[in-house]
């Protein structure tokens, strides 16, 4: 059996949430094959990729609302508690963990990583050159959320450091203390009418993302880091740039040294690393916010009615969201042997 065609069944194992790899495969038996139709489908197709992503992820989301509402008229007794859990377990097994970690975790993100090394190796005839080039393309310059964090404060504080007003707030967030307060009085100077409305304008319409009035969290993170990190994170920021220039720089190699073929495909296989780091950081990763605690807060109450209704303790390691409720099984034996 070649390479190719092992990572086109569903996995034996892969590098992260194997927990649940042979639980969903024995569970619903569907997501083998559908697991399999998605990467031949997408099978070094970037665009088809991103295509079945969004599409994914547009299913999870309206199933998962609907779950919502479902639960607000739910019974809670214990079985209703459980059957309506393995839906929740359906919808993200076949709309949420089967690209967030099936595959991009799996045999076929390790096998594009292969193919890059491959053909890295017919363009650099020095081995420490190619791992290093590698490394660029697996980190890709991609910016995940961290990285806008680090970028806007960077921005940020560059803009409202022009201000000698701001100029003077900064200097008193040395100590944590009064740091809030602070962030809080720039905000009310932005706010007001008589800064200048051209400025005001840049500001908002560049970095509206950043703020909420009733929950100034990321604001404040922002420019938390704006004050603790500056120069580191115009260190990291210059070193993104670099890594972008460093792949485009490669890719042209290869269009010069390589084949048509060739390159192609060693654009190709970036640009789907590159998908699978969107997919898992901002397409799928930014549904934690909302999927988590509704379901950690769902397995508390199935574990609390379950150790209740059968006079049992479960275990911490037997309790996780991803395990409730196929663990309850033993359990369930334990007490009507």
């Amino acid at each position: 059996m070649s390479s190719k065609s092992q990572i086109l069944k569903y996995p034996k194992e892969i590098f992260n949430e194997g927990i649940v790899l042979n639980i969903y495969k024995r569970e619903f038996p569907g997501i083998v094959r559908e697991y399999e139709r998605v990467v031949k489908y997408t099978y070094l197709n970037p665009l088809k990729y991103k295509e079945v992503v969004l599409k994914k992820s547009k299913i999870f989301d309206k199933n998962f609302n609907a779950l919502l509402k479902k639960y607000s008229a739910l019974k809670k007794d214990l079985e209703s508690l459980i059957k309506f859990d393995i839906e929740m377990h359906k919808n993200y097994a076949f709309n949420f963990w089967l690209i967030s970690y099936a595959i991009n975790d799996g045999p076929l993100a390790f096998y594009y990583t292969q193919e890059i090394e491959k053909l890295l190796k017919k363009l650099f005839s020095n081995k420490e050159k190619v791992l290093e080039i590698k490394a660029v393309f697996l980190q890709t310059d991609y910016k995940i959320f961290y990285h806008k964090i680090i970028e806007t404060s960077v921005e940020m504080f560059d803009f409202l450091n022009r201000f000698p007003a701001m100029r003077r707030l900064f200097k008193k967030v040395k100590s944590r203390r009064n740091r809030r307060k602070v962030w809080d009085q720039i905000i009310e100077i932005l706010e007001k009418k008589h800064t200048t409305k051209k400025l005001l304008e840049k500001f908002y319409k560049k970095w509206q993302w950043v703020f909420n009035l009733e929950d100034r969290t990321i604001f404040y993170t922002i420019m938390n880091e704006a004050v603790e990190n500056y120069e580191e994170n115009v260190k990291k920021i210059r070193e993104l740039r670099e890594v972008k220039k460093t792949i485009q720089k490669v890719l042209r190699l290869a269009d010069e040294k390589l084949g048509g073929k060739e390159a192609k495909k060693l654009k190709r296989l970036y640009l789907l690393i590159k998908y699978m780091l969107w997919a898992k950081d901002s397409v799928f990763g930014k549904k934690d916010l909302k999927l988590l605690p509704f379901w950690f807060s769902l397995t508390k109450e199935i574990v609390r009615k379950f150790e209740k209704a059968y006079n049992c303790e479960i275990e911490e390691r037997d309790s996780s969201f991803l395990l409730i409720p196929w663990s309850l099984k033993r359990y369930k034996k334990r007490a009507n042997p």
